[in-house]
């Protein structure tokens, strides 16, 4: 048995939250929509999947009495092809960034989702 890589990544927020949640992975990160299986609407798992490169990013509408914040240093980290573009747009948008320890030929920094998930970007040079 190999395991062959990383499928998704799945993130809670509060379902009353869910319109602030689309615009900041749609608009501010640009995250693309993609299908979600029709089963899990039909029971009641409510939420959004993108595309994330070859893998996806799944975010679930947890109702509110559910969610609880994780301001830990647990992140996924999103490549990307423009990571100063990323850094103005978020920053242009009162996003708190805060700057990596740098990795030689990998610039990267981090933000909070309105959530309070870490969330880390990076490109390689």
């Amino acid at each position: 048995m190999t395991i062959l890589g990383l499928h998704h990544v799945q993130i809670n927020v509060p379902a009353s939250r869910a319109g602030e949640a689309r615009r900041f992975f749609e608009e501010l990160l640009g995250l693309q929509e993609m299908q979600r299986p029709d089963s899990l609407s039909n029971a009641g798992r409510n939420g959004v999947w993108y595309r994330c490169g070859g893998n996806e990013f799944h975010v679930f509408f947890a109702p509110d009495g559910e969610f609880k914040e994780d301001r830990s240093s647990r992140h996924p980290a999103l490549l990307v092809d423009n990571l100063d573009e990323l850094r103005g747009r978020l920053e242009s948008e009162g996003v708190e960034l805060e700057d990596a320890i740098p990795i030689d030929g990998r610039p990267r920094f981090f933000c909070r989702d309105p959530f309070g998930h870490r969330l880390e970007f990076l490109s390689f040079e």
